[in-house]
């Protein structure tokens, strides 16, 4: 029993750090296209549907200003891979601490860049400047984490993460549906006991609460935009600070990565 727990917990540091992460992704990414014009700086499916759009009906303002992000976000994944394989080879333990804290910078950066003027009023030059520093601070992060315990998740989108819930779901049912019949009162009670002990059950409730937590961190982000403008987005920049001093004191993310290079 002792020995397991390090593991749990290990375990439970994980499913907490995809959750966070996945709220912080739908924070920032709400704020950021409210703020500027409907980009996505998590999302780039959705820019890259636009942008392409913009470029077949002669709006070069459109397929600019959405398609910008895509490169840099690019970069961000690129330079957070890039890190990642050279401290496994150099056995640096600290990385993730270190993207933690300059994902938080980048988007204070935009906050300070973004909100004096405002948004509305900014150049052309300085608009693209605070589209790429969410941008690729959404890149790093979405590069940074994609291994949690069995999962196999990216925290800055989910629409890969809706897939596997319903693999995971359409597995349960064919488990549950094979033991209804015949339908017996006694045997239907212990089919339901039984059910939370079935892993493909719980994994779908798991990957369910990474989508809700992206939904959760969007909703709030839309909510605390019009109070606190870009300033709301401190409170994900809390999150990550947070994430970097934890990770300094028990590192349990880098395991988490090392274990799928």
């Amino acid at each position: 029993m002792g020995r397991n727990r390090p593991r749990n917990d290990d375990q439970d540091l994980r499913f907490g750090l995809m959750y966070g992460l996945s709220w912080t992704a739908g924070f920032v990414d709400a704020v950021v296209y409210i703020a500027l014009y409907h980009v996505f700086v998590a999302n780039m499916t959705g820019n890259t549907v636009v942008s392409a759009t913009g470029l077949t009906q002669d709006d070069w303002g459109q397929f600019f200003r959405r398609g910008a992000a895509i490169p840099v976000f690019v970069g961000g994944m690129l330079f957070s891979k890039c890190g990642i394989y050279l401290a496994e080879r150099r056995r640096i333990s600290f990385l993730p601490a270190l993207l933690y804290f300059f994902e938080a910078l980048l988007l204070g950066f935009f906050v300070l860049l973004g909100s004096w003027p405002k948004p509305g009023n900014l150049s052309l030059a300085r608009y693209f400047l605070v589209v790429a520093l969410p941008s690729f601070a959404m890149g790093i992060q979405n590069a940074m984490h994609t291994h949690f315990g069995p999962f196999n998740v990216h925290t800055t989108h989910v629409t890969g993460t809706l897939a596997r819930f319903t693999d995971e779901l359409a597995q349960f049912l064919i488990w549950f549906g094979e033991r209804w019949h015949p339908v017996r009162r006694k045997r239907l009670k212990r089919i339901f006991a039984v059910s939370w002990r079935q892993t493909k059950l719980r994994n779908a409730v798991i990957l369910a609460g990474v989508w809700g937590c992206y939904f959760f961190g969007a909703g709030v982000g839309a909510f605390l935009k019009q109070k606190w403008n870009l300033l709301c987005l401190l409170c994900p920049i809390a999150l990550l600070l947070l994430l970097t001093a934890g990770d300094l004191w028990r590192p349990a993310a880098l395991r988490a990565y090392k274990q799928h290079l």
